[in-house]
């Protein structure tokens, strides 16, 4: 799930903080999105994003990405 911080009108940085949809919970409990701190989906991003000259760093679960 994105924020970002807008400064004079431009994007000046972006927060992804990773959610589960509880896929090994009970059925009336998957799909319903809650935050996480899975640093593996946001390591996954960060490979993914590297080629494009985009870098995500990683802290507390939490990705940031500056512009």
């Amino acid at each position: 799930m994105p924020s970002w911080t807008i400064e004079d009108g431009h994007i000046t940085e972006v927060m992804i903080h990773p959610i589960d949809l509880g896929m090994g919970k009970p059925r009336s409990q998957r799909g319903w999105p809650r935050l996480s701190k899975s640093e593996e989906t946001l390591e996954f991003l960060r490979r993914m994003s590297l080629p494009l000259g985009c870098d995500i760093e990683i802290e507390n679960g939490v990705g940031r990405i500056t512009l």
